[in-house]
């Protein structure tokens, strides 16, 4: 081979091999992660024993929905979550948790057996009360479990666990539901005269109990998403429950429940 035949050879031989070096670092360059990203782990809650069950597979669902729910909060919480200053000397926790694009934050105080519903003022760091409900939350051998949630679903009629069912029902965590008291069947003029009674002491299986009237204001005014705390502490009072007639002809209603046709407390 003559001398130029080397030359171009060796020439051949650089090029391909700066072209080798310059591809290993362009690779490696956009092949390493950035620091920026990161992956949040989902929020620790504390759980009870099992509550109020569905009768059929829609609950597998709603768990998974409900740890999606969490992780999703949880990845945004650094900058769409914020807690409010309350400014009632009596309301714990005194820090209210909100999440980003949500009206309201609910707490459930068991100690006081009461649901309490917040808002922002316009300052947009306090709030103020905009909702008071009395409930009835888990009996000792089964406990409403505390912790930081959000609503993940919504239901018209559930079945609860004893064989009875729930009207305007909103999932808290997994087995967990603000519900009305207990109805015998699918229709509002079976109602649980006994259990409707206790409201304001802790009866239920492990859910959220109120009367009618109250559970379908957050079925109707809190979308899926809304943050829900439930804490071991006393708070606000919630309203006095409806007494219910003892006259036989109202056996079977809820006194608040002003949307079932038929319902006497509401004839004219």
């Amino acid at each position: 081979m003559s001398l130029k035949g080397y030359q171009q050879a060796i020439c051949l031989g650089i090029a391909i091999l700066a072209l080798l070096i310059c591809n290993y670092f362009t690779v490696g360059l956009f092949s390493h992660p950035s620091e920026k990203n990161f992956v949040s782990e989902a929020p620790t809650v504390r759980y009870g024993s099992e509550s109020d069950k569905t009768s059929d597979t829609s609950a597998t669902t709603a768990v998974t929905t409900e740890s999606t729910t969490e992780t999703e909060a949880a990845t945004v919480s650094s900058t769409d979550t914020t807690t409010v200053t309350t400014t009632a000397s009596t309301t714990k926790p005194k820090k209210i948790r909100f999440l980003k694009g949500f009206k309201y934050s609910i707490v459930v105080y068991l100690k006081s057996q009461s649901v309490a519903v917040y808002t922002k003022k316009s300052d947009g760091k306090t709030v103020k009360q905009v909702k008071c409900f009395t409930c009835s939350s888990g009996d000792p051998s089964s406990p409403t479990p505390t912790g930081d949630f959000t609503l993940i679903g919504k239901y018209r009629w559930r079945s609860l666990e004893g064989d009875v069912l729930g009207q305007y029902c909103s999932r808290i965590h997994g087995h967990i539901l603000f519900h009305s008291t207990p109805y015998l069947k699918e229709n509002p003029s079976t109602l649980d005269n006994e259990e409707y009674d206790k409201l304001g002491s802790a009866v239920s299986h492990g859910c959220v109990r109120m009367c009618v009237s109250d559970c379908k204001w957050i079925y109707d005014n809190t979308p899926m998403g809304t943050p829900v705390s439930i804490v071991d502490e006393e708070g606000p009072a919630g309203k006095e429950p409806v007494s219910r007639k003892t006259d036989s002809a109202f056996n079977g209603w809820d006194p608040t429940d002003e949307w079932a046709r038929g319902n006497p407390y509401f004839r004219k």
